[in-house]
């Protein structure tokens, strides 16, 4: 088995390397984004991935485009197969590896725009499976290497994991494009919010209106009761989602609707947007079949996120908390600033209106931040900003937004209405600390400096900055 990934990993690199003019033709003037910008030599690729290591598939997929396949003769069963590219489309969306042992064994790997797989369907045990991801891998560092080489546009910066329930998204993306591909029709999924009663549009596939992404469900209708009952139904015009909407398409006027479920426990439901036409009923039970595969993983996955979330969230606020702030400088990488805050005129105020103003603020800081930025609370009265790859004079700068934004927001509490100010300490990597885990003690030593000085005022963690 190592000659034969030896010999497939030049294979690889040669066919990779023989096609850089062609794809530097194709892909100099566009960023990357399907599979149609990958070498010619790509079908060859997946089929000797499959021979090497003796499976019955083998695929790659792409955010847009049909997945290129490698199948045994004779082949698997459709649901194994639709069920592989499900994995190859989540493992693209998480950037990471996924295994599943249930009917066969599967392997798949994404780098974020592509994701490869591997199905077994006899036996194989865990260096069978380790080396078929290792040479995933190998060929999705190739294709990247040739995309480089035509000078594409870089990857958009990821949204940090402590921001954004990436999970819960990139499983219903891979449902989407898995059922679109079976139906030929535009996809979306809908799934209960585990914190509130409400439901949202989660994820669409290629081909559906985008604007759907983060939609509120209405409970009464036809998706908001599948998302609560098990349910597959056809709709029309207002009551898909329940909300009539502006310059809607004519093939989201009319869909067929399944439940996702976990039992008899609703998770969400499967739109697909049928148009005019209508679903062959064997199509129809292969779609189902995906959504009885797909409702648990998702369930799990929500439960999931919403345990995580609790531990992460402060519950006054709803913003993160000191957890989510440890973990979000662990992950931090490169230059990177906090600011520890302080509101100035709590003492000042009964319990209850500390309770408001704590809530006043925290929204101010939200609004006065990037998306990727962290606002923590960490203490009763306390908040630390972490802002990533930002270094000290721009941090310095954020504060100073910050601080005029709280000093010019009204505060309304009991018919009254009053002025807040706050004091801010400002650290740095690698200014004021050798490494993240060091801003807080630094930040925290320079909001007292900034409170001696009086209120509303900024101090940094070293006075040659101040």
């Amino acid at each position: 088995m190592g000659t034969i990934t030896t010999l497939l990993a030049v294979a690889i690199g040669g066919m990779v390397l023989g096609a850089a003019g062609f794809a530097w033709v194709r892909q100099r003037r566009r960023p990357f984004g399907g599979l149609e910008s990958l070498p010619a030599d790509i079908q060859h690729l997946v089929e000797l991935i499959r021979r090497a290591h003796g499976a019955q598939a083998a695929c790659v997929v792409a955010q847009d485009g049909d997945p290129v396949w490698s199948r045994s003769n004779p082949p698997p069963s459709p649901p194994l197969v639709e069920r592989t590219v499900m994995l190859a489309s989540l493992a693209l969306a998480e950037c990471r590896e996924h295994i599943i042992t249930e009917d066969g064994v599967i392997v798949a790997f994404g780098d974020g725009r592509l994701g490869g797989a591997v199905l077994f369907t006899d036996p194989v045990d865990d260096k069978g499976r380790r080396m078929a991801l290792a040479d995933i891998r190998r060929m999705l560092v190739e294709f990247a290497a040739g995309r480089k080489s035509g000078e594409v546009e870089p990857l958009p910066r990821a949204t940090p994991d402590w921001l954004t329930p990436e999970t819960v998204e990139g499983i219903g993306g891979a449902l989407c494009e898995a059922s679109r591909r079976i139906t030929g029709f535009p996809t979306a999924v809908v799934t209960r919010d585990p914190l509130s009663p409400g439901a949202s549009v989660v994820a669409v596939s290629a081909g559906a209106d985008r604007r759907l992404v983060r939609l509120s469900i209405a409970p009464t209708s036809v998706v908001g009761r599948a998302c609560i009952g098990n349910i597959t139904v056809a709709a029309e015009g207002g009551e898909v989602f329940g909300t009539r909407r502006q310059n809607r398409r004519a093939r989201e006027d009319r869909a067929i609707v399944y439940s996702l479920s976990d039992g008899p426990q609703g998770v969400g439901a499967l739109v697909v947007f049928n148009g005019r036409e209508g679903i062959d009923a064997n199509v129809s039970k292969r779609v189902q079949q995906l959504v009885d595969d797909a409702g648990p993983i998702m369930s799990r996955t929500v439960d999931l996120y919403a345990a995580k979330h609790r531990t992460m969230t402060d519950e006054l606020t709803g913003q993160p908390n000191k957890r989510a702030l440890d973990r979000a400088m662990q992950d931090a990488q490169g230059p990177c600033s906090l600011l520890r805050v302080n509101v100035d005129q709590l003492d000042d105020f009964a319990p209850p209106a500390v309770t408001a103003a704590i809530k006043h603020v925290a929204r101010i800081f939200r609004k006065s931040l990037r998306d990727y930025d962290l606002p923590a609370r960490v203490s009763d009265e306390d908040f630390a900003l972490f802002l990533p790859e930002t270094p000290f004079h721009h941090a310095f700068e954020v504060a100073e937004r910050v601080r005029v934004a709280v000093s010019e927001s009204v505060f309304d509490w009991a018919g009254g209405e009053h002025l807040l100010t706050c004091s801010f300490g400002v650290a740095s990597v690698p200014e004021t600390a050798e490494a993240p885990e060091g801003l807080l003690e630094a930040a925290s030593a320079a909001l007292q400096d900034a409170r001696h000085e009086g209120s509303n005022r900024i101090a940094a963690a070293h006075p040659q900055f101040n």
